[in-house]
């Protein structure tokens, strides 16, 4: 394996927050170990079809259009940036990346386009990334200090069975800082997570530090049934070994599932580095999604770690007309077989027995 680092960050319309993620990432790494930062801009058509068929916002453009030239800041320009505000049109997010991109070779910037999908954006990313440890991250996150030079030095020094994982905030400092709780719902075919709060009281073991900037790291691991992949550390090899992200994955419902609850039947676990927290601020979500397309993608998940008796139990308890859930799901089954039967193959346990093991610790 490799000593370089690879940064995926997929965005769409994320200006300027994603130039703080970015620079915050490099000024922790440079000069100090092999990385790269991978940004995937991932506007699409059907982003934009999404805000143009929003008849409100319809209202507004028409509005704007219609207003006396004399009230108007050098117009076509100012009709530009109200578009751009209200979300009809792309930001300055990629052509501002791609242009610095020149300057900063650690930097590769892509678009992916097919569809709106954060996850096919992220596969994207990992195609082109040359490190053999991969690190995902939103692109409105700032980073705690050496947080992530720890954790890659660590990680890539330890026999680590699994994923390493940087706790969350959506504050300001470290105020409430949170992980992922389990939630086991087996018998209507769900399995997923609730936000929980990261306690003094938590249980963290020491592993040897590795730190280039400090005598004494903050070097402890914590084992978690599930946590965000927005902040998570994984080897190329056992991102590969789930058989990747699937391509019929849309924008929202079933990424953080799959890889979770795969990762778990084969035998993977998922640990929690440190106690300093990946900081999200300003969020901006230029998109929408609708609740078949999140019904779908958790089917997705659910049949791939838990096969067709978890999937029958999902639909059966699922809200919705019933013969088009159906549908979905035999479109699923359809699309998603062989990969389900990679993952079978490869698998130490079945969801139910992870989930009794994971009871007991």
């Amino acid at each position: 394996m490799n000593d370089k680092l690879s940064i995926i960050i997929p965005f769409v319309n994320e200006w300027p927050q994603v130039i703080w993620t970015i620079q915050g990432l490099a000024q922790e790494l440079l000069d100090k170990v092999d990385f790269e930062i991978i940004a995937i801009n991932n506007w699409c058509k059907e982003v934009e079809n999404q805000k143009a068929n929003n008849r409100d916002l319809g209202k507004i453009i028409r509005s704007i259009e219609s207003t006396p030239f004399i009230l108007k800041r050098d117009e076509p320009e100012y009709i530009s940036q109200l578009k751009q505000k209200f979300g009809v049109m792309e930001d300055k997010g990629y052509a501002y990346l791609d242009n610095v991109s020149d300057g900063n070779k650690w930097l590769k910037v892509l678009h992916y386009d097919d569809k709106l999908s954060h996850w096919n954006a992220k596969k994207m990313g990992i195609s082109h990334a040359t490190g053999d440890t991969l690190f995902f991250c939103d692109a409105h996150c700032l980073i705690s200090k050496n947080a992530l030079l720890d954790m890659f030095i660590t990680y890539k020094n330890n026999d680590i069975n699994g994923t390493f994982h940087l706790p969350l905030t959506y504050q300001i400092m470290e105020w409430r800082t949170l992980i992922y709780g389990l939630k086991d719902d087996r018998d209507k075919g769900r399995v997923g997570y609730r936000f929980s709060q990261l306690k003094a009281t938590h249980k963290f073991s020491p592993i040897p530090s590795h730190s280039l900037l400090t005598e004494k790291a903050d070097s402890f691991v914590m084992e978690v049934p599930c946590m965000s992949s927005c902040g998570m550390m994984i080897t190329k090899d056992i991102y590969y070994k789930t058989g990747g992200w699937p391509s019929n994955l849309g924008i929202y419902g079933g990424g953080e599932n799959f890889m979770n609850f795969v990762l778990s039947v084969l035998g993977y676990s998922k640990y929690i580095f440190g106690r300093k927290p990946l900081f999200h601020h300003g969020e901006r979500r230029s998109y929408s999604y609708n609740y078949l397309d999140m019904e779908k993608n958790r089917m997705i998940a659910t049949y791939l770690f838990g096969g067709k008796e978890w999937l029958a139990k999902y639909v059966d308890h699922t809200r919705g007309d019933a013969g088009l859930l159906f549908k979905t799901s035999q479109d699923v089954l359809k699309e998603n077989n062989e990969q389900r039967k990679f993952i079978g193959s490869h698998s130490k346990f079945t969801i139910d027995e992870w989930l009794d093991e994971w009871k007991l610790k």
